[in-house]
């Protein structure tokens, strides 16, 4: 059981990485898109960060090459190539990896640190990387010798610098400058500088000029930590791990600290030292020129020796005259140039004031500035099964509601309180419009846009173009369109079917495309909109369509259709044999097409969730796939149907009207029946026959028929009374009842009845 810390970042990462990866795939398409480079920045930063307060180094590692790299784009102008996108997408993938297996096992594979490895080496094979990025990326690095003094005298005073040359064993230097955006991914630079091991001297200052006090922020981190300490190489490497990129240790060589306190001259003995030079240079009488010599060697050799200088001491005794001991006070001070410690004790920092009239501070980088208290969403996230319960509880209530008229009838007919009976139609009004409203409030919680399919599909159309050989534009409308979470992750399989079939089958070779006239790069567009109580979504190409006759042979080929059925099927009926099982055009099998095993993979799956697939197609201009999809899988709309004394449930999708029609209106062809309704031959299937039930005893003189859609032709179904439309929880068939045809499943009346809600399409085809 993972922690809720863990839970959230699981959470967190994956939604920024698929981010990062939409982000991508567009600035493949528009490297000139500014926004899209500081977003596609922001969101592998963010990762990276989080990723810190775990112990996963191998997603750090890798999320900081691609880091790098982006910022090598961003602020370099590295141009992006479609190598550079593979092997990013290659490394973001890697990350997603290893967040599943964090969220399955609580760890990540043992074989991580490896293809971290590797695939950071891979991104930063496209970009010359600075040494210092360089050093970052393995987490330690050894600045040269020669920095070392300046780094030393920069970080510590002289008295520091003076006990830690008297150490016996080897220090190391570490360089820490914490990232500005540090305390929004949870790191406390304090406390991991003062846990460093063998911590043997610390300092904190400035890292930059501090803003004026108006734009001082607290949250902008602007330190830089030097540290020394006497811990093996190794054991740093370990407690630095998780700031790798913001710290650099190197191993102190010899001489360094002899070399830092010749460097460091504290501001009152450089003070003291000019304002000597300055008086050695002023003009005096003959008599006191060797007074003020004396004098001015005295006070300079014991400022030099207190800031722990004593060979540039010795050195000043040389000095014979005024004008030679000012100009070697001038070459101490050349050589030793004031370190600028005023403002760089963090002990208590101050802000500069601010002037009179300031310049605006420059906007900070888009990956520093903080979170914007103005405008945000909140965002509450709740566990999926709380959800499913709330909708079963819902479902429960509205078969409690729906017994209220039962209720009613009984209070009416058995009991004779008619006034009774009112009083409870007038409740189950009430609590009828208070269960509405609850229902749709949950489903609305239920409801998720499609584009949380379709953003799976630019890089899959990506890849899969590259690797057919040709150009693709994938367009995507309508993300925005929602639908019940259960339909929604039902509708990717489907989708991936059709884009892989329009990619491989559909759209043309870019030669072959140009030959005919039309631009090299084909268009794929993805639409989706809400259509009454469906959601409609397309697959739209301008490849080369479907032909009707390739089709019909095809089929006759493969025994799907006999010849009377080839010489007499419609070109639309030919080209929706495409979704029969074992049909396939393709001359050879790959891992992309050729099985036969696809588009009835598609037809199946879009028919299980109550929807219905159409496809129309013309010779070189291209094909549109249509699916129509209910909005909700829990609550099902149905009709209910009387056959006799038997009680029957219609889904409502397939209604689409009732008529009583005069039995002298029907006509028999052959062995069936049919009705003209609006100058149009319906097929007319008595329910009876249909479920092998005893018709009704006295026929009336009309019948009640109810014209239904199945698999896009129009029926007409004969019964003998129709009953009311209501919302119920459908309830699938279990056990060796699930194979039975014909039935969609069973929900509970009000008066406690079950009712068996009908598939006509299994029962008619």
């Amino acid at each position: 059981m993972i922690d809720d810390l863990l839970a959230q970042f699981i959470a967190e990462s994956r939604e920024l990485l698929v981010e990062a990866q939409a982000d991508l795939l567009a600035l493949e398409r528009a490297p000139d898109d500014t926004a899209r480079i500081h977003r596609l920045f922001r969101s592998i930063h963010t990762v990276k960060g989080s990723s810190c307060l775990f112990d996963i180094p191998p997603v750090t590692r890798v999320l900081h090459a691609g880091e790098d790299l982006f910022q090598a784009v961003r602020e370099r102008g590295l141009a992006l190539t479609p190598e550079m996108v593979d092997a990013a997408l290659s490394a973001l993938d890697l990350a997603a990896r290893w967040i599943d297996a964090l969220e399955r096992n609580g760890a990540l594979p043992a074989a991580a640190a490896g293809l971290a490895a590797d695939a950071a080496t891979r991104l930063r094979g496209y970009f010359d990387a600075p040494a210092e990025t360089a050093a970052k990326a393995g987490a330690v690095a050894a600045p040269a010798a020669a920095s070392a003094p300046a780094a030393l005298a920069d970080g510590f005073d002289a008295a520091t610098l003076t006990r830690l040359s008297q150490h016996a064993g080897a220090l190391h230097l570490i360089i820490y400058r914490p990232a500005e955006s540090c305390f929004f991914r949870g790191e406390d630079p304090l406390y991991l500088a003062l846990q460093t091991p063998g911590l043997a001297a610390l300092s904190c200052a400035w890292a930059s000029a501090c803003a004026p006090l108006q734009a001082f922020d607290p949250y902008h981190c602007n330190l830089v930590f030097h540290l020394v300490s006497e811990a093996p190489l190794p054991e740093l490497q370990a407690h630095l791990r998780y700031v790798a990129q913001d710290s650099i240790v190197s191993l102190l060589p010899p001489g360094s600290f002899s070399a830092a306190t010749a460097r460091h001259l504290p501001e009152p003995v450089h003070d003291l030292l000019r304002f000597s030079a300055d008086m050695l240079r002023q003009p005096a009488p003959a008599a006191e020129q060797p007074g003020r010599l004396a004098s001015a060697r005295q006070v300079s050799a014991n400022a030099l020796r207190s800031a722990g200088l004593g060979d540039a001491a010795s050195a000043l005794a040389e000095a014979a005259a005024a004008e030679a001991l000012a100009d070697a006070i001038d070459a101490v001070l050349t050589a030793a140039a004031p370190a600028a410690l005023a403002g760089r004790d963090c002990a208590a920092p101050q802000p500069e004031a601010a002037p009179a009239e300031a310049a605006p501070p420059e906007a900070a980088p888009p990956e520093a500035a903080p979170p914007e208290a103005i405008g945000v969403r909140k965002i509450l996230r709740v566990d999926q099964e709380k959800f499913d319960l709330l909708m079963n509880l819902v479902g429960e209530l509205i078969v409690a509601k729906n017994s209220l008229p039962y209720l009613a009838r009984r209070a009416d007919e058995h009991y004779g309180a008619r006034a009774l009976g009112r009083e409870i139609n007038d409740q189950y009004g009430v609590i009828d419009r208070i269960v509405q409203e609850l229902q749709g409030a949950v489903m609305a919680v239920r409801m998720m846009p499609v584009g949380q399919v379709f953003q799976r599909f630019p890089r899959l159309v990506r890849d899969l173009a590259r690797k057919l050989g040709k150009q693709v534009d994938l367009v995507i409308t309508g993300e925005a369109t929602e639908a019940d979470k259960n339909v929604i992750e039902s509708l990717f399989d489907p989708l991936l079917h059709m884009v892989r079939n329009s990619l491989d089958h559909g759209i043309e070779p870019p030669a072959e495309r140009e030959a005919g006239g039309k631009p090299r790069t084909a268009t794929l567009t993805l639409a989706a909109r809400q259509d009454g109580d469906q959601a409609v979504v397309e697959i739209i190409d301008d490849g080369r369509g479907i032909d009707p006759e390739v089709i019909k042979r095809k089929a006759y080929e493969r025994g799907l259709i006999d010849e009377a059925r080839l010489n007499s099927i419609t070109d639309q009926e030919a080209a929706m044999l495409i979704f029969a099982a074992g049909f396939s055009t393709a001359e050879r099998v790959s891992d992309v097409s050729g099985r036969g095993v696809g588009m009835d993979v598609v037809r199946a799956a879009v028919e299980k969730a109550g929807g219905a697939i159409s496809l129309s197609s013309a010779v070189h201009l291209g094909t549109t796939l249509r699916l129509s999809l209910p909005l909700s899988m829990a609550v099902t709309r149905v009709m209910t149907v009387r056959l006799g004394e038997r009680l029957f449930g219609i889904p409502m999708d397939a209604v689409l009207e009732t008529v009583k029609l005069p039995r002298d209106k029907i006509t028999r062809i052959k062995s069936a029946e049919a009705f003209v309704l609006r100058e149009a031959i319906v097929p007319l299937c008595h329910l009876s026959s249909l479920l092998a039930l005893p018709e009704d005893d006295a026929p009336a003189d009309e019948v009640a028929v109810l014209v239904v859609r199945v698999a896009g032709q129009l029926v007409g179904l004969g019964i003998s009374a129709f009953g009311e439309v209501m919302e119920v929880i459908l309830k699938p068939l279990d056990g060796a009842l699930s194979r039975i045809t014909g039935y969609c499943g069973t929900c509970l009346l009000g008066d406690g009845r079950v009712l068996l809600v009908l598939d006509l399409k299994g029962l008619i085809t």
